[in-house]
């Protein structure tokens, strides 16, 4: 392999794809418009657009309700205004209640929710709620609460418990966690931070392998369209074009992992948040970039056997699919970065990019493990390398027709698998 002609291809790669418009408009736009996806949901739930919500009360036991009444009513957004209105109706305990016709006024939308008190709710710490929709959990919960702290308070007096003596009792543990490191230092560490960290390390891997790995196929696909790639192979071999590319390209993936990884940085710096994490990010960059040129790799070889762009995205869709795996086994790797199953997925090519630098962001695996994951990905990108090879080289010269599954695995093998 001429290497100089791979650094050639690869540097006019990086540049004529880094001064693209596409390109900084994604560096500039991306964390933006990922910031106002987080932070947006959170602000409109506490901001009102509407008149307050008007919630009914039927109060079999005759005291509960309008004694938590004012609490609720008291409730209100962050800028002031009134959450709830409240109405109570006492219900005769002796009486069967006749639900259907409070039901009908939820259907007619006089009220938003329907409570419904029994009269032994001090014995069964039971009651009901009926409305046309029952997502909005963090309302329950804030009535909830109140309801619990009327009939806390109801059953202190009752048994002549003071609310301090209760209270003072009642105190939860403060548990605080510290996080030990291999060389024997500490630091703070809480679930946040460690999932954070982990949701970021596989984030950061994905989005080198569906921003560059995307990229490399649609140029790759402009250039067998064009009849631009007859000229290349005239001139370099197909591993020399593809390496090229492969470099060039992940560079652009490089350079936008590192912005958002600044990002990151300085929110943990402002929020004066330890993040263990930094110190291990050469590890993680280094996963990154393997588990790229393995993607990629995948993707130039299917890339090359399509016709049109629709197809070359169906087929690197499916790619990108197998890079957001490891998000399903996130909570699997936060509760047990040491155990069986994360170890056993540490080991599976595919897998092993994110769930490796999750490990390390959680806690650090011993160096034998670093070394044999890192081979098998190593091993795993040159296979890789070595099938797309084969592939690129027919696929990229063949105009008009589509290449069967039967052709490309006669193509890998290298003879007519029907002899």
């Amino acid at each position: 392999m001429n290497w100089k002609s791979v650094s050639t291809i690869a540097w006019w790669e990086f540049i004529q794809k880094v001064k693209t418009k596409a390109f900084i408009l994604s560096m500039l736009l991306s964390p933006v418009i990922m910031g106002v996806f987080s932070v947006l949901p959170v602000l409109l739930t506490t901001v009102s657009v509407e008149e307050p919500k008007k919630i009914l009360i039927l109060d079999k036991q005759q005291s509960i309700g309008q004694l938590v009444k004012p609490s609720i009513d008291s409730i209100t957004y962050t800028g002031g205004e009134k959450k709830f209105d409240v109405t109570v109706k006492k219900i005769d305990p002796d009486k069967i209640l006749d639900i259907k016709p409070f039901q009908q006024t939820l259907l007619n939308e006089d009220y938003v929710g329907m409570f419904v008190i029994p009269s032994d709710i001090y014995a069964s710490k039971t009651m009901e709620y009926h409305g046309q929709h029952v997502s909005n959990a963090r309302e329950l919960e804030e009535i909830t609460d109140i309801f619990e702290t009327v009939l806390q308070d109801s059953l202190l007096s009752l048994y002549g418990v003071k609310q301090s003596e209760f209270s003072a009792i009642k105190k939860g543990i403060d548990l605080k966690t510290i996080k030990l490191q291999k060389d024997g230092s500490s630091e703070s560490g809480s679930f946040l931070v460690e999932f954070a960290s982990v949701y970021g390390t596989i984030f950061i891997i994905l989005i080198m392998v569906s921003f560059s790995g995307q990229q490399l196929v649609r140029s790759l696909l402009d250039e067998k369209t064009n009849r631009i790639i007859e000229i290349l192979l005239s001139s370099v071999t197909p591993l020399e074009l593809m390496s090229g590319k492969l470099i060039g390209l992940g560079g652009l993936g490089l350079i936008q992992a590192s912005l958002y990884l600044l990002f990151a940085w300085l929110g943990a710096t402002f929020s004066q948040v330890e993040v263990s994490v930094f110190s291990s990010i050469h590890l993680i960059f280094l996963y990154a970039m393997l588990g790229y040129f393995l993607f990629a790799s995948i993707m130039i070889g299917l890339g090359s056997l399509a016709t049109t762009e629709q197809e070359a995205q169906t087929m690197t869709g499916y790619i990108v699919m197998l890079a957001t795996l490891p998000f399903i086994l996130m909570f699997v790797i936060i509760e047990n970065p040491g155990g069986t199953i994360t170890t056993v997925c540490s080991y599976i090519p595919f897998l092993t990019p994110a769930v490796m630098s999750a490990r390390i962001a959680l806690m650090m695996p011993h160096w034998s493990e670093i070394v044999i994951s890192v081979l098998v990905l190593i091993v795993s990108i040159f296979a890789s390398l070595w099938v797309s090879a084969k592939l690129f080289t027919v696929g990229m010269l063949t105009y008009g027709k589509r290449i069967s599954f039967s052709q490309a695995r006669t193509i890998v093998i290298g003879k007519d698998t029907q002899s």
